[in-house]
């Protein structure tokens, strides 16, 4: 289900990640938002306007890619280590 909000929100938290779909960069985030009368409203993230936010990244020495599995959903496949003697 999509919920499109209107208006202006505070990012009470934001949570994801970058991986690979594909052969292309693929952004999966959750958040969570907060109006002006106290009710909060979650889950992913699609597209947004953003005026400030204090976002902290860190990159991961994984090679993560995502693939299509029995039932549609398009899974982490594996987790491999970058290492540069490979």
């Amino acid at each position: 289900m999509t919920k499109v909000l209107h208006g202006t929100y505070e990012l009470i938290s934001l949570m994801g990640n970058v991986s690979v779909k594909d052969c292309v960069p693929f952004v999966h985030v959750h958040v969570a938002l907060g109006d002006e009368d106290g009710r909060v409203y979650g889950g992913h993230l699609v597209e947004a306007k953003v005026f400030v936010a204090e976002v902290f990244v860190q990159e991961l020495d994984v090679d993560l890619r995502r693939k299509r599995q029995a039932g549609g959903l398009y899974l982490w496949d594996s987790l491999t280590l970058n290492d540069p003697r490979r």
